[in-house]
């Protein structure tokens, strides 16, 4: 009988998670808002005003399937709860071309984001202005088919399918819209690239934008190496290498022991991803995509291998 109690209880529960899922997708989507507009577009200067905001409402109930009730019963966790979020991020950016061909360009943008109400991690009525972009670059033809590309400062970065590379900034808890996510620019980023033809090589090194209150060093580089088909596939490998990072780890204790928290222990982690993307219906069935990743990580320090 306390079983069946037990199973009916996880049911309305479900029940209830499902509901207020359906609610927030078929009545609070996030409304979003993107203009680009030339200001100056004369003598082989361009210069563009970028525009970009959000608006979401959220509704949720039974959080982490109340696991608060069960694991910490004295706290105040709400586990249902209602909040409005929002951002702007404005922009600017340009381009100029020398008499050479080479071509100068840049971009300086910063988001304002804002939470109303107690968001899903206990955190609410708070928000933050940061700088997101603020990068200067080159970019060219050389002899023989090669192209490049090199920039410096902050920007985006997606390597891939996104799996390693991609999101380089945090947002939520007191920056505030936490499902928005509006910041993507890593904080310092130096990225190279040399193109020929549909194979492109990129050289890069990050610093991801990181909440302040959990800031942990981390500092990451590689190389990434990928070839473009035809129809918008791709294929290509990332080698990625942690230079520097504070974050814990949880090492598993050996014969049954309670595990070991080793401080900074994913400095030094490497990872090699090969991904690839295919649309083998390109033509008749446009919408049928199909992408993969492969990775495999490792850190002799403290012998990791997955």
């Amino acid at each position: 009988m306390a079983d069946l109690l037990s199973r009916r209880r996880r049911s309305r529960n479900h029940a209830r998670t499902t509901i207020a899922a359906a609610i927030t997708t078929l009545f609070a989507s996030p409304a979003l808002a993107e203009d680009q507009t030339t200001i100056i577009n004369r003598d082989g200067l361009t210069l563009r005003w970028h525009f970009q905001a959000g608006l979401n409402a959220v509704s949720e109930e039974n959080l982490f399937w109340d696991l608060s009730a069960t694991t910490a019963p004295g706290s105040t966790f709400d586990p249902d709860t209602n909040w409005l979020e929002g951002y702007i991020k404005p922009g600017l950016s340009f381009d100029y071309r020398l008499e050479s061909g080479a071509v100068i360009y840049g971009k300086l943008s910063v988001v304002s984001s804002y939470t109303m109400g107690t968001d899903a991690f206990d955190t609410g009525d708070t928000g933050a202005t940061t700088l997101e972009e603020a990068y200067l670059a080159i970019r060219g033809d050389l002899n023989g088919g090669l192209s490049y590309d090199f920039s410096l400062g902050p920007r985006e970065l997606t390597l891939g399918t996104g799996m390693l590379i991609a999101n380089g900034a945090s947002s939520g808890f007191d920056r505030g819209a936490l499902k928005l996510g509006p910041r993507k620019a890593w904080e310092r980023a130096a990225i190279g690239r040399l193109a020929f033809g549909t194979v492109t090589g990129t050289v890069f090194y990050l610093d991801p934008n990181e909440l302040p209150a959990n800031d942990s060093g981390n500092k990451l580089a590689g190389i990434d190496l990928r070839q473009d088909g035809p129809n918008g596939g791709y294929l290509g490998a990332t080698f990625v290498d942690v230079l520097n990072s504070g974050s814990p780890y949880p090492q598993a204790g050996s014969g049954g022991a309670a595990p070991t928290i080793i401080p900074g222990g994913r400095e030094g982690t490497k990872t090699i991803n090969l991904y690839a993307k295919t649309n083998p219906f390109a033509g008749t069935m446009e919408n049928w995509v199909f992408a993969g990743d492969f990775a495999y990580q490792w850190n002799d320090r403290i012998d990791l291998e997955s």
